[in-house]
């Protein structure tokens, strides 16, 4: 028995002649919901990679800033959870076995020495909104600004060390300094020293001097 290839078209009739009995079929093409069947298969995909929609597809069409934000959230978890990995599996192998042969090659005496890996922080879509909840935490101490720092993928050393040289170089030039300004700003004011400061009563007012109440 001989196999006959048929070629079929895009929204084309086709017969099949089967010995006394003939089959008519058509083929249509995309139907209606295929961009959301589309969608789905993307979705699906997405979540196996441990992803967005929006990150896999490029399209945020679909999302307002509540929910984008929201998918972002996820998919930030799952890097963390990966850069652990990674930290834990390669990088700290990789420090131990260099600093191994540092100690070695510098005759140094073997010490513990501790280390932390800075990654790519995550910016925020409000910078106004993270830098108020930022300074809320560090006030009320919840947080520290090694933490802070580590966010953005910076050392809180190197910050401070830098900025303490812009704030030698202000003060040489004689420019304010925007932090201690916003530092007196909140200082609670009638705070100076001295009998000047103590208010006298009304009454105490109207009692002449020498002459007690």
């Amino acid at each position: 028995m001989f196999a006959q290839l048929i070629h079929l078209a895009t929204n084309a009739d086709c017969d099949l002649r089967d010995f006394r009995h003939s089959v008519r079929l058509r083929f249509p093409g995309r139907a209606a919901n295929h961009a959301e069947f589309v969608k789905i298969i993307l979705s699906e995909i997405a979540r196996c990679a441990v992803t967005t929609y929006g990150t896999l597809a490029g399209d945020y069409s679909g999302h307002n800033y509540a929910s984008g934000r929201l998918d972002n959230q996820i998919y930030h978890k799952s890097i963390l959870v990966d850069r652990s990995f990674w930290e834990t599996e390669v990088l700290n192998r990789i420090f131990e076995a260099w600093f191994r042969e540092y100690l070695l090659t510098e005759n140094l005496v073997p010490t513990e020495e501790n280390h932390t890996w800075f990654w790519d922080g995550f910016p925020h879509v409000d910078p106004n909104k993270e830098a108020t909840a930022q300074e809320r935490r560090l006030a009320n101490l919840t947080t520290t600004l090694a933490a802070e720092c580590a966010k953005d993928g910076r050392d809180y050393l190197g910050v401070l060390q830098q900025r303490a040289k812009e704030i030698k170089l202000m003060k040489s030039l004689g420019i304010p300094i925007p932090g201690v300004a916003w530092m007196a700003s909140k200082a609670t004011p009638g705070s100076t020293t001295g009998s000047s400061s103590r208010r006298r009563s009304p009454m105490a007012a109207r009692i002449p001097a020498g002459c007690t109440s």
